[in-house]
């Protein structure tokens, strides 16, 4: 593991500690809970980090706010400060290198002709999903016992928008033994069509070990031609025997677009199905 050094960003979290450091040359924004860290915590990986937190960073100036969504959790009663998760975000990498890191690399390479939109640029990208998953997993993780918070295994998740959305299946499909849930927002299957949709829902853990999916997407720009694979993945996922509700859960945001305001205005739902599924209340978010 590369260690980071702590860089500051000017930004004050709505809740627990903000800090970016550097690790391998990118930078990674972390999220500290409050309350005691000998107390096991749940553990986010974030892709697309400089969007997660900071205003200043973000795309269009509008962050997802995961501590914003957190404090929000905690001051509902939905989890208390003991339960909050730390969050670790790696930055995404410039151009090509974001799609490099986020494609589900197996199936790019198996299937180069089934990339709608990327047919030009194949040979220019270097495809490293796979690479870029084990440096999360292994290189990157680890950073929370460094920074002296006990983590608990079990309660891992991943969760990225339209790319990081495949990425982020991608990572509990090779890396079951690290993550326990994948949050998928606005998952971008089009380019590899439904084809892509039942290979990446068949390379899934068999749901008996406990995987745990969230899935969804909205109405508007990219977001408009979504509903039909999301229809395929969801089907697949039946088949396969995931419980709906509680180990996978299919959500449509009517009127909403491809975009980190939306993202962020159904963030607390998210979060909130993840950290507790069971409530009626982590579903129905108001």
């Amino acid at each position: 593991m590369t260690s980071g050094s702590a860089v500051s960003s000017g930004f004050a979290a709505a809740i627990g500690e903000h800090r970016r450091i550097m690790v391998a040359g990118r930078n990674v924004d972390v999220l500290l809970p409050p309350g005691p860290a000998d107390v096991a915590r749940p553990l986010l990986l974030a892709h697309d980090g400089q969007n997660v937190f900071e205003p200043g960073f973000s795309f269009g100036g509008v962050p997802w706010g995961v501590d914003v969504a957190l404090k929000a959790l905690v001051d509902c009663d939905i989890i208390n400060e003991a339960q909050m998760p730390m969050v670790i975000a790696p930055w995404n990498r410039d151009g090509f290198g974001r799609a490099a890191d986020y494609a589900p690399e197996r199936f790019v390479r198996a299937n180069p002709q089934a990339l709608a939109g990327f047919e030009e640029f194949y040979d220019r990208i270097d495809w490293c999903g796979d690479e870029y998953v084990r440096w999360c997993a292994d290189d990157l993780l680890p950073l929370a016992n460094n920074l002296g918070y006990e983590i608990d295994p079990h309660n891992i998740a991943v969760m990225g928008s339209s790319m990081g959305g495949l990425a982020s299946a991608y990572a509990l499909a090779l890396r079951p033994d690290i993550y326990s849930t994948a949050l998928c927002l606005s998952t971008h299957w089009p380019p590899g069509g439904h084809e892509l949709v039942r290979q990446m829902i068949d390379a899934l853990p068999n749901p008996q070990i406990g995987a745990r999916m969230w899935f969804d997407h909205g109405d508007q720009g990219l977001d408009a031609s979504y509903g039909e694979f999301q229809a395929t993945a969801d089907a697949r996922m039946r088949e396969r025997g995931y419980v709906e509700g509680s180990q996978w859960h299919s959500e449509f945001f009517l009127g909403t677009d491809h975009n980190e305001q939306s993202w962020a205005a159904r963030l607390p739902q998210v979060l909130a199905w993840w950290l507790d599924g069971s409530s009626e209340r982590a579903v129905k978010w108001d």
